[in-house]
């Protein structure tokens, strides 16, 4: 093709393209008409054995019905035994699983046990007259699974003795059709047309009834109207359905069953149904690919190659000077945010998009959303954050989402499309800001472009520099948090205090309050019972104040200092708190002195500090007056001899026990917290990383120690709801397992009564078990 011109080779080599294109498609389409048609056929005569079938096991089943009440009949009607014997040894023929007598007075007799009262589920009248006849029964045992019975009476001196009830196993008519035309992924169902109730269904976990499924749509060309008379009048048919969950058209056949007023429907995957088509169709793939891909290279050979650097020089040059520029703004955003705002504008002036935004879900659990537009319009950009959890889930499926100008799709997993249309969002561009280690932790999105982008890439070429910044925000956060907060207690720290201080000072109250507070003791308990039961009396006067003011801010100022700011509150309701809290932790075994000061005028708010201080050490001395130095000291003697006593015991236990048992904790399933008498460092070390929370220790412990073939039975008793039903039946529970490294344990979970109804306490035992 030499000779032929540069332009009219481009046209050639299009014309080409096209009418292979057509051709192709042409073949596929015609071939697949043939492959449906040949389906249906293959579909159709398939359900019509499958319903034929099943006609003839209901046939089976009542001539053996009929047989068993004539063998019942001769049988000794006062002895329940013999009867119950009788009915053991005949069921379980068939579809028959289960026999029983329904006797006059609504009352059963089951293979085994006594004799239930039916009395709201069957009658006895109803049945006799009914004949024999097949129907839909709730469960007559203690379960309450639904069944599918057979009745027959039996007649004896005359009139009818009993009504012989079968329980029909459907699930053996899905055996004889193990699917071997169609595969595993062949769905069987048997309905109940009157009541359209599921009586056998293959497919899902939990049958229903077929009003429950109406939102499934038939595919393009089928109707479910015709479906649904066909199933009303009982005529057989074909039709497909589409299914969204799948992404893939299900074949459907139905056919009546004689016997009964029942339908047999069978579903076939469209995968599955031109399964013989796959070759043909890779070929045609293949071979339209081979020639696209030829003749492209082709056409782009024909383009000047000069023009082609050239614009590919000034892309590249613009684009690293765009992703300089976003970085250059971000360099310094974790000590200044609003260099956020400066990197978006520039991701906003390449994409041509109307906004850019960045929101970033890495601050302590707080989002936060940074647009590219002025202060005054940033609002407008926050009221569509809601949609951004939605959108994590999506773009980590499909690590991008772009919808070109002019053709919006919404997708289908946002549930408030119309929220898009009221933002005036036009089209879109977003991508996923990950972490280092996959995790996603913001979305980088520009909306309404001009500029029409095939892909997500002006994005993607930053999302590294956002993800960095984003993790040194964080850090930076993290650090100015430590030195913000006390470690040991959770509570703002000093630092933070004078800040709050200078901050309220500079704001309007209609009242303000200072409640002063100081731990008495701390030096004697930290000399007489160590550090650590120190440290366990300031956090619990620590916990003690955030639940009592737990609307305000609460400070550790000092060692033993705390300091409680309340602002707009009645006076009465802040003496009732401070002596609540005094209360509270004498009940610990503590005390501590209070000094409080409110107004409602003349609110210098440092004054109002200082006077609760000054009345905090007036309320100290007034303590060490009335001799409560020697009441602390004969607490702290008490308590250390019980200390004493209670380790020599703990070291003698542990001394006998700890070479069996691995681990022994009081759990509280109530709250999901331990106590615990004997545990391994490396649990110790997991429970400290779950926040102490026992369950996702215990997963945390099965993922990482415990072989995968155990893992689900972790799983099981970590379902307290499953765990206390299970207990409620069985007063202990156990099973073994083997960890990674070879080794067999055995846990044992045993009830622990209690006075208490709150209390919800089991002891877990974990001991070495032989394999």
């Amino acid at each position: 093709m030499k000779w032929i011109k540069p332009g009219k080779r481009i046209w050639t080599t299009l014309f080409l393209l096209i009418a292979l294109g057509a051709t192709l498609s042409i073949m596929t389409a015609v071939y697949y008409q043939i492959e449906r048609d040949r389906c249906f056929r293959r579909l159709t005569g398939y359900v019509d054995q499958v319903a034929a079938v099943v006609d003839q096991k209901l046939e089976e089943s009542r001539n053996y019905l009929e047989s068993v009440a004539e063998i019942i009949k001769s049988s000794d009607w006062n002895d329940d035994e013999t009867l119950q014997d009788q009915l053991d040894v005949l069921s379980g023929t068939g579809i028959v699983s289960q026999l029983e007598l329904l006797l006059p007075g609504d009352q059963i007799l089951p293979q085994n046990g006594e004799r239930i009262d039916a009395e709201g589920l069957l009658s006895f009248k109803k049945e006799a007259e009914d004949g024999f006849h097949i129907s839909f029964h709730q469960e007559l045992a203690k379960q309450s699974l639904a069944a599918v019975r057979a009745c027959l009476p039996i007649e004896k001196d005359g009139e009818t003795a009993a009504v012989l009830c079968a329980t029909l196993d459907l699930k053996h008519l899905a055996d004889i059709f193990p699917g071997l035309d169609y595969g595993a992924e062949m769905q069987f169902f048997i309905i109940e047309r009157e009541t359209r109730q599921f009586l056998l269904d293959t497919w899902h976990e939990h049958s229903a009834n077929m009003d429950e499924m109406q939102d499934r749509r038939a595919a393009k060309g089928y109707s479910r109207e015709q479906f649904t008379f066909d199933f009303s009048q009982g005529n057989s048919g074909v039709t497909v359905f589409r299914s969204e969950k799948a992404n893939e058209n299900f074949y459907t056949g139905y056919a009546p069953v004689h016997e009964e007023d029942w339908m047999v429907v069978i579903s076939v995957p469209a995968s599955i149904a031109f399964s013989n088509a796959a070759n043909i169709r890779f070929f045609f793939f293949g071979l339209t690919a081979a020639m696209i891909a030829v003749f492209s290279l082709y056409f782009f050979w024909t383009v000047h190659d000069i023009q082609q650097e050239k614009l590919e020089s000034e892309k590249n040059l613009k684009n690293v000077t765009y992703i300089l520029d976003v970085e250059r703004n971000l360099f310094f955003a974790h000590t200044q945010p609003e260099h956020f705002r400066d990197a978006l504008q520039a991701i906003a002036s390449f994409t041509t998009a109307e906004v850019a935004f960045f929101w970033g879900d890495f601050t302590f659990g707080q989002s936060r959303l940074w647009s590219s537009r002025g202060a005054e319009q940033l609002k407008h950009d926050t009221l569509f954050q809601e949609q951004f959890p939605e959108l994590f889930v999506i773009l980590q499926e499909k690590g991008e989402a772009i919808c070109k100008p002019g053709e919006l799709y919404l997708e289908k997993d946002l549930t408030q499309h119309e929220d898009f249309l009221r933002w005036n969002v036009k089209n879109y561009m977003m991508v996923p800001v990950r972490r280092q280690d996959g995790k996603t932790i913001g979305v980088l999105g520009a909306v309404n472009m001009k500029r029409r982008w095939k892909t997500a890439e002006p994005l993607e070429q930053v999302t590294l520099s956002f993800s960095i910044t984003a993790e040194q925000c964080a850090s930076y956060q993290r650090l100015d948090q430590m030195s913000q907060t006390d470690a040991m207690t959770g509570l703002m720290n000093r630092n933070r205090y004078h800040e709050i201080l200078r901050e309220m000072e500079q704001e309007p109250y209609c009242s303000f309050a200072c409640v002063y507070v100081d731990a008495n003791g701390l030096h004697e308990i930290n000399n007489r019972l160590g550090h650590l039961e120190g440290d366990q009396m300031l956090i619990r006067m620590a916990n003690t104040l955030k639940e009592k003011f737990i609307s305000e801010p609460v400070f550790r100022i000092g060692g033993d200092e705390f300091v409680v700011l309340c602002r707009n509150r009645e006076r009465q309701w802040v003496y009732d708190q401070a002596e609540a809290a005094r209360i509270q932790v004498k009940k610990y075994g503590y005390e501590m002195s209070v000094g409080i000061e409110w107004r409602n005028q003349h609110m210098d708010v440092m004054d109002i500090v200082n006077t609760a201080e000054a009345r905090m050490r007036l309320d100290k001395q007034q303590y060490y007056k009335n001799n409560g130095s020697e009441r602390q000291n004969r607490l702290l003697d008490e308590k250390t001899a019980r200390l004493i006593a209670e380790k020599q015991d703990m070291d003698t236990f542990l001394a006998v026990l700890a070479p069996q048992f691995k681990g022994i904790y009081f759990v509280d399933l109530s709250k999901d917290t331990i106590r615990y008498l004997f545990i391994p460092s490396y649990f110790k070390d997991i429970l400290r990383e779950e926040d102490g929370k026992f369950s996702k220790g215990l997963l945390h412990y099965s993922s990482r120690l415990v072989k995968s073939e155990y893992q689900g039975l972790f799983e099981d008793f970590c379902n307290y709801d499953y765990l206390k039903k299970r207990l409620e039946q069985e007063s202990a529970l156990e099973f073994r397992y083997q960890k990674k490294d070879g080794i067999w344990l055995k846990l044992q979970v045993l009830q622990v009564n209690h006075s208490k109804e709150t209390e919800q306490e089991t002891l877990w035992l974990f001991s070495t078990a032989e394999p």
